[in-house]
C-alpha cells in the first residue's frame, strides 16, 4: 500500500503549534491534562493528542509521518492539512 507523507506540529482544532505548547507545557510540569485545560489544545477531535503526548515525552515539536494511504491516513492528512509528496 501506498504511503503518504504529513507534517505534524501543531493542534489544527486550536491552532497551537507545538512549539508554542511545549514552552508552556515546561510551567505546568509537562502535564498534558493541564496543557489540555490550559490551551484546548487536544480537546476537540483529539486527532493531535498522541502528538502533544509524544512531544512532552522527547521534546520534539514536529513529526513528519508515514500514514498508509487509506481512509485513515486521508483523514489525517487532510486534518493536518501538509500532505508531502
Amino acid at each position: 500500500m501506498a504511503k503518504r507523507q504529513v507534517r505534524i506540529e501543531r493542534c489544527v482544532c486550536k491552532n497551537q503549534p507545538f512549539a508554542r505548547l511545549k514552552a508552556l507545557a515546561a510551567e505546568l510540569d509537562n502535564d498534558v491534562e493541564l496543557l489540555a485545560l490550559a490551551t484546548g489544545a487536544s480537546t476537540d477531535c483529539g486527532r493531535c493528542r498522541p502528538w502533544v503526548e509524544r512531544m512532552l515525552a522527547t521534546g520534539q515539536t514536529c513529526f513528519l509521518e508515514e500514514l498508509e494511504d487509506d481512509a485513515r491516513g486521508r483523514d489525517l492528512a487532510a486534518h493536518f492539512g501538509e500532505e508531502k509528496g
